[in-house]
């Protein structure tokens, strides 16, 4: 697994008002946050070990069929099924349309595990890995 470490950078800081107990945020006039790199290996199903809370993984080439869907499991200790936890898929290296339309999600979040989905939406089948984005917010 390949590890690293990324900035994720938002154009206007939202504010956090008397939380003196953030990690890697810096508030200003942008927010950073500390985007820790994981890489899947093997299978579309091998299962990814990166922690943060911020964190960035890339599978494996996927080759999924029209309607189908792929899952895989991230293990991270800032997961907790009390947080509120995103993803979003920021990265395929298809074709999107000529080679599928993958669309991701999570389930079965628990303390320090997520299932990652990503199906094909498309008629073809996918052709590329995928990159995805998942932040998980203490709330």
């Amino acid at each position: 697994m390949s590890n690293g470490n990324q900035l994720l950078q938002l154009a206007r800081a939202p504010t956090i008002p008397g939380d003196s107990n953030v990690d890697n945020i810096n508030v200003g006039d942008r927010l950073k946050m500390k985007l820790n790199v994981g890489q899947q290996l093997n299978t579309a199903s091998s299962s990814v070990t990166v922690n943060g809370p911020s964190v960035s993984v890339t599978t494996v080439g996927l080759t999924t069929a029209s309607g189908a869907s792929e899952s895989f499991t991230l293990n991270n200790s800032h997961l907790s099924s009390l947080n509120n936890t995103q993803i979003t898929l920021v990265g395929y290296g298809g074709e999107p349309v000529t080679n599928g339309v993958p669309y991701v999600y999570l389930d079965s979040l628990s303390n320090g595990s997520v299932n990652v989905n990503v199906v094909n939406l498309g008629t073809a089948a996918l052709a590329g890995a995928v990159t995805v984005h998942i932040m998980s917010i203490t709330g």
